[in-house]
């Protein structure tokens, strides 16, 4: 720890003028508000709102599931990607499968 720095900074705010002072107090509390922002209980709040808003979406769709699923839906997108890469990569193989 260099306490030397410590107190020349505490020195140098010392004498700053008083709003000079506050805008400095201003910015490290929003400083220390956005550091805290990430948090683990600030996840925590973010966690239950999300269950508390896919508990008020099955409700709203009657207790019924999202069809299709998003289980389906990200399967579909990853073979319709892996098609345009092999397409991509290897323009003769899909027209060598469909001739077979």
């Amino acid at each position: 720890m260099n306490t030397q720095l410590v107190e020349s900074i505490l020195q140098v705010i010392d004498a700053l003028p008083e709003e000079d002072r506050l805008l400095l107090e201003t910015r490290l509390e929003q400083k220390k508000k956005k550091q805290t922002s990430y948090s683990s209980s600030n996840w925590e709040n973010t966690k239950k709102r999300i269950i508390e808003r896919s508990k008020a979406s099955q409700q709203a769709r009657g207790g019924q599931p999202l069809n299709p699923s998003p289980e389906e839906i990200i399967r579909q997108q990853r073979e319709e990607r892996t098609e345009q890469l092999m397409d991509a990569c290897f323009p003769n193989f899909s027209e060598k499968i469909n001739h077979e």
